[in-house]
């Protein structure tokens, strides 16, 4: 009957296994009831004992398995799809161009999941405007305009000078045969820094750039700016000293031409064999 009851359930090909199980259970316990009738009181205690076990076992074992069948599955719930650690991240460059040469990291399984990026920088550089002439070229100065000499003499030495204005100077020192020694006397004393440029010390063409104040302690420095003859004596010599008012500091040739310019003439002393000494008196 019991076999019966499960083969009429709503699924049969589920429920064919324990219906063979069942039917089993049946044949047995016939065969007891009968070995019941046929055996004294100490073996129908047995069968009593031997069936209960059976109905015990067929309980625990076909009861939960049914209900277990019985249960329907849970429904599957879509989440939403999240990167976790095992997923690759790509991170792509902020200038938003693959093509640009941007450098893309990804975060692979089982590295850090932290991800790193580098950008495609570009360097922009700003040019500095170009530098003229100052549109103030009122420059006062005071140079000799006759340096005398011995006429036996090599060398000569330019007094102190001075200038005042208020752009950045350019001052050119230029001389036929000559050279010119700044500052440090017998050592080549070019300059580059940002407001002060020399070029050409020790040269026939000496340039020297920057404030006003600078340039002229740059000359009159070492007891003043020292004139070499490069060949013979320095006397019946000249040179010019050309001064102009730039935007920025510069120590190019082209502007030379276009500054004021003054002529200074090296002049032998009036000094010979024929020279008189004259008398001094004494009170």
């Amino acid at each position: 009957m019991v076999a019966r009851a499960i083969a009429e359930c709503e699924n049969p090909s589920m429920s064919r296994p324990y219906v063979v199980l069942v039917e089993g259970l049946e044949r047995v316990w016939i065969r007891l009831q009968d070995a019941y009738q046929s055996r004294g009181r100490r073996s129908r205690w047995l069968v009593r004992v031997s069936g209960l076990g059976l109905a015990v076992l067929a309980v625990t074992q076909l009861v939960p398995t049914l209900a277990e069948e019985a249960t329907p599955p849970p429904s599957e719930v879509g989440l939403a799809s999240t990167p976790s650690q095992g997923d690759s991240v790509v991170v792509v460059s902020s200038s938003g161009d693959l093509s640009a040469g941007g450098d893309n990291s990804a975060v692979t399984s089982g590295q850090d999941t932290s991800v790193t990026y580098s950008t495609l920088e570009t360097e922009t550089v700003v040019q500095a405007p170009p530098i003229v002439l100052a549109s103030n070229q009122t420059i006062s100065s005071r140079v000799p305009a006759v340096i005398k000499v011995d006429p036996r003499t090599v060398t000569a030495l330019l007094p102190e000078i001075s200038m005042v204005g208020e752009e950045t100077l350019l001052l050119c020192v230029q001389g036929a045969g000559l050279r010119f020694d700044g500052m440090t006397k017998g050592f080549v004393d070019d300059k580059v820094e940002d407001d002060f440029l020399v070029d050409g010390d020790l040269t026939g063409s000496l340039r020297i750039s920057g404030g006003y104040e600078q340039v002229v302690a740059y000359l009159n420095s070492g007891g003043g700016l020292r004139i070499w003859a490069k060949n013979g004596v320095v006397a019946e010599k000249f040179f010019s000293l050309s001064a102009v008012a730039l935007t920025g500091v510069s120590v190019d040739s082209t502007f030379c031409s276009q500054g004021k310019s003054q002529s200074v003439e090296i002049r032998a002393l009036g000094l010979g064999i024929n020279t008189k000494k004259g008398g001094v008196r004494l009170n």
